[in-house]
């Protein structure tokens, strides 16, 4: 007890002077924030320079999918698809912005003014997570959906109503977006203080502390919403699509005149088979992520973040970048498997492109 009483009349003073200088000043203009603490080399690196490229890549991509789908007027089969794109697109941009003006216009000043903190935060925690949850499960719904226009290929028409499609994504945007409030609001920017060593005052910034909304089950409701049910979707559908492409093609060349099937309907599969597959191997890094955060929630020996950071940071990385070239690579695998997109695609540039037009 007699140390402690030591201690605290020492702190005595510096408390004090703490108590006088916040009745006095307004912290607002004197807190700050350094996303730079928080991000490696390698991030920084990745934000600055090839991020912007990814993200110009994919939209370009994006814009090319939805000129094709418009042009060849079948918007229905393909919205769950518009809208997973669009969604991805949307959160990693969304995501980037704050950071990369940061990066970029506090060159000096590295830091964000206290009352932008919150600002940030919305961006690159809220909005971000958000849009990822809704991309995960309209990917869900996207092969789910394609499964049943193949599975019942005579009604496909009636299964692919408006009123469904719209049902289906309003009920998506308001289950998730109050479960990623819940879930993913476990950051928040708190005022801290330390003593400058070389002038001896006191000088006050922002910090980022945990709180969890309902404890250690937080990390296992996201792991199951946002990577594990998700994957198991894609791999049991994407499956399931991979059968009936085989039994068709079987039944094809079992009869006689090849032309009683519909190709083009086994094509668009065949292409969002493809697409599930990709979905599968995007889904990876943050599965990972996530994985490791429900072992430190339960586990009796926490497996450290610091041990891991390099680890983890490049796993962060692929997360971002898999989820700009899925947009990129579904695409392309729609484009090589869909002959009638290609053909419109082609159509399309040697329209923009007089000199194609003679070739």
């Amino acid at each position: 007890m007699g140390s402690l009483d030591w201690m605290s009349k020492e702190l005595k003073p510096f408390l004090h002077q703490v108590k006088v200088y916040e009745l006095n000043i307004d912290l607002r203009k004197y807190l700050w924030y350094s996303p730079k603490e928080q991000y490696s080399d390698t991030e920084i690196t990745y934000i600055l320079y090839i991020h912007p490229i990814l993200v110009a890549v994919s939209l370009c991509f994006f814009i090319c999918l939805v000129s094709i789908v418009k042009e060849e007027k079948t918007f229905k089969p393909y919205i769950f698809l518009l809208l997973q794109a669009l969604f991805d697109l949307l959160g990693i941009t969304v995501q980037s912005i704050p950071m990369w003006m940061v990066f970029v216009i506090s060159d000096k000043n590295d830091y964000i003014p206290f009352q932008y903190c919150e600002v940030y935060r919305t961006f690159t925690v809220f909005i971000q997570q958000s849009l990822y949850i809704i991309s995960q499960w309209m990917k869900v719904f996207m092969t789910v959906h394609q499964f049943a226009i193949f599975y019942f290929s005579v009604r496909a028409k009636s299964m692919v109503s408006k009123t469904r499609i719209v049902l289906s994504i309003v009920v998506v945007t308001c289950i998730l977006i109050p479960l990623t409030v819940v879930t993913k609001f476990v950051l928040k920017f708190a005022k801290a203080y330390y003593r400058n060593t070389e002038t001896g005052s006191i000088e006050y910034y922002c910090k980022i502390v945990h709180y969890q909304i309902i404890g250690e089950y937080r990390n296992l409701i996201t792991f199951v919403v946002n990577d594990f049910l998700p994957l198991v979707a894609y791999i049991v559908f994407g499956v399931g699509l991979s059968y009936q492409i085989q039994k068709r093609r079987i039944l094809r060349r079992q009869l006689q005149n090849n032309q009683s099937t519909d190709t083009s309907l086994e094509n668009l599969a065949r292409a969002h088979n493809f697409s599930a597959f990709i979905f599968v191997f995007t889904s990876l890094p943050c599965f990972a992520v996530d994985l490791i955060a429900v072992y430190n929630s339960f586990g009796s020996e926490k497996l450290s973040f610091n041990e891991i950071e390099n680890t983890f940071n490049a796993l962060l990385i692929l997360k971002n970048v898999c989820q700009l070239m899925n947009i990129t690579a579904v695409v392309l695998v729609n484009l090589c498997l869909n002959r009638d997109m290609r053909q419109t695609l082609i159509n399309k540039f040697r329209t923009l492109v007089p000199c194609l037009r003679y070739n």
